[in-house]
């Protein structure tokens, strides 16, 4: 495996977290000021799943009109299929952004699967103040006014739990925007896990990113099951179908590890059969469900034993598209810094839920 590096200073991250316990609409305000940052001749690249927030794409078209290069790329066929179109249709009409917005879609199913992959990623670029990358689980899938029939389905993610790391290093940043180009210009098909540009591994310091799809389908899998009796891991999962991922955390814990999971409320994104087959094990398993009646959206894993603290993150769930087909990224990181946000976002939800059953 060929991992991309350099001698650097540790990569400078910080972590924004969005969720019920936040003002209404963080994350997405959070984006809008990045925007309206960016003078002219500047760049903003983003790639996201869903993409409903009209305000946030006139802010881009409002960017682009006074200069700046705006480049976007949505999933053409979301799980809810028309989810995106509104949106879509603002940045492809005339006065739109002069053709750079791309609606991806994979001509031909997994090999694997066979299922049609989707861009599943949430990755932003911008240019100014400085370069700088944020990356996560956060999509601005909400819109106002709101249409309560998709939001249903797919959940608020303005007030779901949810984050966004934004990386400052120039070369992180200089390697996800040479990703983001390649999202942007290339045909997107089963192939694509075969490229080296796919099997890189961005590494800087403490911190390694693997995009997806990749050659070997199993990087999750195959680190976690290293992970060594006596360890805690402490699950944070919005989606987790794929049985595999579960015998897994079975395992483990018939090894001595001790696992915690957070999932989200819902049974279609996390099936009984999981849950059942997870408690079986003494793995201590918690839905999450505030009273407002917004969930979790958050994916990342918290890994920590007498040797190191580690936390896992980014777009991809633990379910078998997203493990398997999908295009995702994957950051590993021990940065004591980064871990213990994590950390603090995790008591939170763990004491919400204690709070919540009293």
């Amino acid at each position: 495996m060929k991992y991309i590096t350099d001698n650097q200073d540790e990569p400078s991250s910080e972590v924004f977290f969005g969720g019920p316990d936040c003002s209404p609409r963080k994350l997405r305000d959070l984006l809008a000021a990045h925007i309206k940052a960016v003078p002219n001749g500047g760049e903003i690249h983003w790639i996201t799943y869903y993409f409903r927030d009209e305000e946030l794409a006139r802010e881009l078209i409002l960017a682009h009109n006074r200069g700046v290069a705006v480049w976007v790329d949505l999933e053409k066929k979301p799980r809810t299929k028309h989810a995106n179109q509104k949106v879509a249709e603002i940045f492809l009409r005339a006065q739109g952004l002069n053709g750079r917005c791309r609606q991806i879609s994979h001509l031909f199913p997994d090999n694997y699967l066979f299922k049609k992959p989707r861009l599943h990623e949430k990755l932003y670029y911008f240019s100014h103040p400085y370069p700088h990358v944020l990356l996560g689980s956060f999509n601005p899938s909400s819109n106002r006014p709101e249409d309560f029939s998709i939001i249903s389905d797919i959940g608020d993610q303005d007030q779901d739990h949810n984050f966004l790391v934004q990386f400052n290093n120039d070369y992180i940043v200089g390697a996800l925007k040479s990703h983001m180009q390649y999202i942007h210009t290339n045909t997107h098909g089963p192939w694509e896990r075969l490229f080296s540009s796919n099997n890189h591994v961005i590494q800087k310091g403490d911190t390694k990113i693997y995009l997806f799809p990749r050659r070997c389908r199993g990087i999750l899998k195959k680190y976690l099951d290293t992970i060594p009796p006596n360890s805690i891991i402490r699950v944070a999962v919005s989606h987790m179908n794929d049985l595999g991922m579960a015998k897994l955390f079975c395992s483990l814990g018939n090894k001595g590890v001790h696992i915690e999971m957070i999932a989200h409320a819902s049974h279609r994104r996390v099936p009984l059969r999981i849950e059942r087959k997870l408690r079986q094990k003494n793995i201590i398993f918690h839905r999450y469900l505030h009273p407002k009646g917004t969930s979790t959206h958050n994916k990342f894993i918290l890994i920590e034993n007498e040797r190191f603290k580690q936390v896992i993150f980014g777009s991809m769930n633990l379910s078998s598209r997203s493990l398997h087909a999908n295009h995702e990224l994957l950051v590993f990181s021990e940065n004591p810094s980064l871990f213990e946000e994590f950390y603090k976002c995790w008591n939170k939800m763990a004491k919400d839920i204690n709070d919540f059953s009293k």
